[in-house]
Formats: C-alpha cells, sequence, structure tokens
C-alpha cells in the first residue's frame, strides 16, 4: 500500500485557494495534488474540514474536536508518512491541547509534519518526538500571495500592466505547486530538496 501524505488546513479556510487553483472544493483540490504527486504517495484529507469556512466574527471555526481528532488519527496511523499543512493562518493553537501526541510513541515508522504560521507549535513537537520530523515551510495556498509579490517586486508587474501580477499569479500557479511538491517528495525520500526559488518564484 502506498505511503499517505495527509492534507491538514485546521487555522485558515481554503476557499480562496480553491478559486486560484481552479476548483471547486477540497476533492478536486487532492486530485490536483495527487497528479503532481505521482504515483509513489496517496494524498488523503478529511473533506469537510478541509472545506470548512470560517467566520472571524464568530471565533473562526466550531470544528475544534474534529480537527485535533485528524491531527490524532494522522499521527497515529503508520502509513501516514507525512502531515502537509496546505495554508496556515488563525485559530489553530487553540486545538493543541486537544491533539493526543502520545500516538507518536506507538508509530513504528517516522512522520514528518510541513507547516508554518500558526502550525509552527505542531512542527516543534513533532519534531521533537524520536519519530517525528519537522520542516517549517510555506504551505501551497502561500504560493498564491508569493507568486504575486514576486511579480509585483521583481517583475514590475501591477494591476494596470499587461499581464497584471494576479493573471502571471495565475498562470504560474500550478507549475509551482507541481514544483513545491517535487521538494516535498524529495524530502520524503532522502533527497535534498531543489532551491527555494524553484517554487517560489
Amino acid at each position: 500500500m502506498p505511503s499517505i501524505i495527509h492534507l491538514i488546513a485546521p487555522a485558515g479556510n481554503l476557499k480562496s485557494f480553491y478559486e486560484h487553483l481552479g476548483v471547486r472544493d477540497a476533492r478536486q483540490m487532492i486530485d490536483v495534488f495527487q497528479q503532481y504527486a505521482g504515483s509513489d504517495y496517496t494524498l488523503s484529507g478529511d473533506l469537510p474540514i478541509l472545506d470548512t469556512v470560517e467566520n472571524e466574527f464568530r471565533g473562526g471555526r466550531t470544528d475544534d474536536e474534529a480537527r485535533a481528532r485528524d491531527i490524532t488519527m494522522a499521527l497515529a496511523y503508520d502509513n501516514v508518512t507525512a502531515i502537509l499543512a496546505v495554508r496556515g493562518g488563525a485559530w489553530f493553537t487553540r486545538i493543541l491541547p486537544k491533539i493526543d501526541f502520545s500516538a507518536l510513541d506507538r508509530r513504528a515508522k517516522p512522520i514528518t509534519v510541513f507547516g508554518f504560521s500558526e502550525l509552527t507549535p505542531l512542527i516543534n513537537i513533532i519534531a521533537h518526538h524520536p519519530m517525528g520530523r519537522g520542516y517549517h515551510d510555506m504551505g501551497p495556498a502561500f504560493l498564491v500571495y508569493g507568486l504575486k509579490r514576486y511579480a509585483t517586486k521583481a517583475l514590475k508587474l501591477n494591476e494596470q500592466t499587461n499581464p497584471t501580477n494576479d493573471q502571471w499569479m495565475q498562470r504560474n500557479l500550478h507549475k509551482q505547486i507541481a514544483a513545491y511538491l517535487k521538494g516535498v517528495l524529495q524530502l520524503l525520500n532522502g533527497a535534498p530538496a531543489p532551491p527555494i526559488s524553484t517554487h517560489l518564484i
């Protein structure tokens, strides 16, 4: 059975990322990521959690128990080789006490977590464990902002130019997500990741 890379978005929601990616929901996003990742790894994710829309005026999210349970299950399942945070954002740190990190003690194989922003405590806790590995690495959804910033600053594009920075980002987003996932796979397979510039600019 192929090893699993489990996608999470336990902080900010993915609605705007779906729009930029050209997909309707988490199922389609996972299908796109799977295409780029190839067949050596199976990508998974809890679809309702990935699709949850936050309300910042009402405490952000109402699925704290489900988010914590999703991460605990990924930590406990030996076929999950990696947990990859699609994005960072708010509403995560309050669920840390609800995650059962003792699941790491029962693992027979290592697990690697990729994340950033509010996911930093999760990375630190998992990486501190003998069966854990951690990479502070900006998730795929951040590529939207990184590419637009690069277009604005390095290419001098703006909303009046042709193409605009947003159009340039859209043209390059899928290519850069493929490069990002290639870097993740290289790290999981024990090879050095490609230079950061290949998936951020």
